[in-house]
């Protein structure tokens, strides 16, 4: 699901950092938790830093009676990324290769801290050695820290879905594909029935779990082309692409049942009712228009499937 996303808002991750990784941390980790990652990444960027300074006070000024080259303290170690992203990326190419960019760092600094003892000099091959393996370490994990916390804001934090800022330029992007390869592409508003009446039943906390159970199905039942968003409250926002609203209703019908069909907290029975309606001409008018059927199932019963006329 999350492939339209990555494919137009995160290109410029480095390359080795693979999307399933990225995927796995915007779901897993709460805001919080991400910019403690982005912390302790740039402090250990900041140390990297540090180091290299005072090896060119060396180099440059040759006075390095107040120099101390402890760059084997590093806060990272080899279970860092796991201990924030969890055990299923244990043999994981991408940490594996983190990990061993960082052990070789450590190494070549100290093999520099232990010649500069012995010697009061530092080799300048394993220096340039050095500085090589650092820029790709400190572009690596910079642009990590970076893309963690700018794709959380993409994120709604409870459902961890796209939030409606993240899903307009998607919608753009697609609108201009639908034009561009004169295909069809169809929008689905998604309402909760009676989703107020649970708030004040059972409270707002059984009201988010019930969102979040409602995300899962929905996350769990759609095509790795297609996209979602909570575009506000109850409503949720489904993009299919390459999908005329003909072909959409059965599908949506199916998805429908799977909602009504699922177990969700305290035995709480929850519906929904959809709305379908082509991307043409704007997007704003297209959601406009996909609402309006949503409305209509509103009015025929509710759980129901309308197509925008």
């Amino acid at each position: 699901m999350l492939s339209m996303f990555i494919n137009y808002t995160l290109n410029d991750v480095v390359v080795c950092w693979s999307r399933v990784v990225i995927e796995h941390i915007i779901r897993n980790l709460d805001l919080e938790t991400s910019k403690e990652l982005a912390t302790t990444i740039k402090a250990m960027l900041s140390d990297h830093i540090r180091f290299i300074r005072e090896i060119n006070q060396i180099l440059i000024f040759k006075n390095s009676k107040n120099v101390v080259l402890n760059h084997s303290k590093l806060p990272l170690h080899n279970n860092f990324f796991r201990s924030f992203i969890g055990e299923e990326f244990k043999n994981n190419d991408d940490m594996n290769k983190i990990e061993a960019l960082h052990n070789q760092l450590q190494s070549i600094a100290v093999l520099l801290s232990s010649q500069f003892k012995d010697t009061g000099k530092i080799d300048i091959d394993h220096y340039e050695n050095f500085l090589a393996q650092n820029d790709m370490f400190f572009e690596l994990l910079w642009k990590l820290a970076t893309e963690v916390i700018s794709a959380q804001y993409q994120f709604d934090p409870l459902t961890k879905l796209l939030n409606r800022r993240a899903f307009q330029p998607i919608l753009i992007h697609e609108l201009s594909r639908v034009n561009r390869k004169e295909t069809k592409t169809s929008l689905v508003l998604i309402d909760l029935d009676n989703f107020k009446e649970v708030n004040d039943t059972f409270g707002h906390d059984t009201g988010d779990q019930i969102l979040r159970e409602f995300s899962d199905v929905l996350r769990a039942s759609i095509r790795e082309s297609d996209c979602a968003s909570r575009h506000g409250g109850e409503e949720f926002l489904l993009c299919l692409p390459d999908t005329d609203m003909e072909t959409a209703q059965p599908v949506i019908e199916r998805l429908s049942k799977l909602i009504s069909d699922n177990e969700y907290s305290e035995k709480i029975k929850v519906t929904a009712s959809f709305g379908i309606a082509l991307l043409n001409g704007d997007t704003k008018q297209s959601i406009i228009n996909a609402d309006k059927a949503m409305y209509q199932s509103k009015a025929n019963g509710k759980n129901q499937v309308s197509l925008f006329k």
